[in-house]
């Protein structure tokens, strides 16, 4: 059976524009995961809410995300990029007008997951497209500039999310996304071009089911398990054993990818060394970023008695310094190992999060901690665009979706595993002394650390420094014809 073959996008505007809309969506994908904390407060008075139901608000979102994004990366191969990126920020955006017309805590989840859905189909195709649109040479300062857009949104969603809720209404914290959503659909079609397979590659329905059913036992279990303190959820069934459950299915998925050639993973996920452990050091990269933020929030509110506002500011500099420093890292590759970048990164990003935990103290001025998280955001923000490039770097055209798909389904693993460790670390401590809750804050952030000294060791084991040893992009198709992208049967040229 003849293997599918790619089809080069035709560009008829500057590939710059093509990634500057597909960051709009990506934008506010990621800005939509951390805005609503500020505001839940306003929300639970609003709409007479309990507190499960506001985790529920949260964790609504973030669940059907994670979940879609292996499935979603390979319906971008199999029916074009561009075409599932349009309905997924089609339906994030009707989502949240729905999200800002609720009148009951019931409604706005429902909307949520909506919310989940939609930006799960849409995240992995922004990769996707960028691979496509750029040749090898421009990608890490493609990537670059992603990265440093997305962690903008990040960056400023605690600190949007406070002021738009104390100037305005929580409402608005969703009706900001309509137009920002509308004017990305506009230019989708006048600036991203068209990426797809040809012939008529086929969807399986088993991986699907069995990759979407362990992912939800394990995502449930880790989202769910503090609220009920590890313990029993509905009839009586122990949240362990769906945890476990979980692990069970996922490891039959895994099973069934490893054993086929045409499944939802990319071969490069077992076959590519490079591949594998840029997939490994991205999960571990946000368990640290995430756990480091979530073991700070309640650090600065709960002992250094700061508003959550005030703590947003802390923490933001943290992602804008991996956003101003994400593109140099990428122009930085032409004439730097790879490896060597984000060994460099990994490293900085380990030093400023250890000084953190050391000067974790009831005592401690908070200011000191915007110059140590500085530090760690910096040095995070110089692996975002390495990691990107070497684990695509050679991942054949026809996998490119999926590849992107697993490494974003890798972050978010990687959020929601922070989030329960920490959450277990800090567990039993809202009543505890201020000296407590240092000590169990400066474990938390040593913990996740370790998620970062990981990465370091992975790295090291890069094959040819992280350098593809060749470009997935020049390789010969079936039908004889190059890969790289023509328009008009020239090559692109950014």
């Amino acid at each position: 059976m003849t293997a599918p073959q790619q089809t080069g996008p035709v560009l008829r505007h500057s590939p710059w524009l093509a990634l500057i809309t597909i960051a709009l969506g990506y934008f506010m994908n990621v800005l939509d995961s951390t805005v609503v904390n500020v505001g839940i407060p306003h929300i639970m008075t609003d709409l007479g809410a309990a507190m499960g139901h506001m985790l529920w608000v949260v964790n609504g979102y973030l669940l059907p995300y994670a979940m879609l994004l292996l499935v979603a990366g390979r319906l971008g191969d199999l029916l074009g990029h561009r075409a599932v990126f349009v309905f997924g920020l089609g339906v994030f955006v009707v989502a949240s007008l729905l999200c800002s017309l609720a009148t009951a805590p019931e409604h706005l989840i429902a909307a949520r997951v909506l919310q989940g859905i939609g930006a799960g189909m849409a995240a992995p195709q922004a990769l996707a497209i960028t691979a496509a649109v750029f040749p090898p040479q421009r990608r890490g300062m493609a990537f670059g500039v992603l990265a440093s857009i997305i962690g903008t949104a990040a960056a400023i969603g605690p600190f949007l999310g406070g002021l738009i809720t104390h100037v305005l209404d929580w409402r608005w914290i969703f009706l900001m996304n309509l137009p920002i959503g509308v004017a990305g659909l506009v230019c989708t079609f006048i600036f991203v071009p068209k990426t797809r397979l040809g012939g008529r590659p086929r969807l399986a329905l088993l991986p699907v089911v069995l990759a979407t059913a362990g992912l939800l036992g394990v995502l449930y279990t880790l989202i769910d398990g503090p609220r009920v303190n590890w313990g029993v959820i509905a009839a009586g069934v122990p949240i362990g054993v769906v945890f476990l459950l979980g692990l069970v299915i996922f490891a039959g998925f895994v099973y069934w990818e490893w054993s086929r050639s045409d499944g939802l993973l990319p071969r490069a996920l077992f076959a590519n060394r490079n591949y594998g452990l840029m997939a490994w050091a991205s999960w571990a990269t946000y368990f640290c970023i995430f756990g480091t933020q979530l073991a700070m929030t309640l650090y600065l509110q709960a002992v250094l008695h700061i508003s959550a506002l005030e703590a947003g500011l802390v923490l933001s500099p943290m992602w804008l310094a991996s956003s101003l420093v994400a593109p140099l890292s990428g122009a930085l590759m032409q004439r730097v190992q790879p490896r060597w970048i984000l060994v460099g990164g990994f490293a900085a990003f380990f030093l400023g999060t250890v000084l953190t935990a050391l000067l974790v103290s009831p005592e401690a001025p908070w200011g000191v901690f915007v110059v140590t998280l500085l530090v760690a955001g910096a040095g995070a923000g110089f692996t975002f665009a390495p990691l990107t490039t070497v684990a695509m770097g050679e991942v054949p055209p026809q996998e490119v979706g999926g590849a992107s798909g697993t490494l974003e389904m890798a972050r978010m693993l990687g959020s929601a595993v922070a989030t329960a460790v920490v959450g277990a670390v800090l567990g039993g401590t809202a009543t505890s002394s201020l000296a407590t809750l240092s000590a169990d804050s400066r474990n938390a952030l040593l913990v996740t650390a370790l998620g970062v000294a990981a990465a370091i060791v992975t790295t090291l084991f890069l094959k040819n420094g992280g350098l593809p040893t060749a470009a997935p992009d020049t390789q010969e198709q079936h039908d004889g014809t190059s890969a790289s992208a023509t328009t008009a049967g020239r090559p692109i040229k950014p």
